[in-house]
């Protein structure tokens, strides 16, 4: 079981965030089934957020 919890922001910001934390979830959770079943490196995560990449890290 996963929990997502620890919201402390009122109504529609605590939304909000849920929804992008569930979103970002789903992408780690494709990208892992494809490298477990396939051995594909889909690179779901730094396509979809360039900008967070570390320089010097690999992908």
């Amino acid at each position: 079981m996963v929990v997502d919890s620890g919201f402390t922001r009122p109504g529609d910001e605590v939304v909000a965030k849920a929804l992008d934390s569930r979103g970002g979830f789903g992408l780690v959770l494709a990208e892992a089934k494809a490298w477990l079943e396939q051995g594909l490196a889909l690179n779901l995560v730094p396509d979809r957020h360039p900008d967070a990449l570390v320089p010097g890290w690999k992908v």
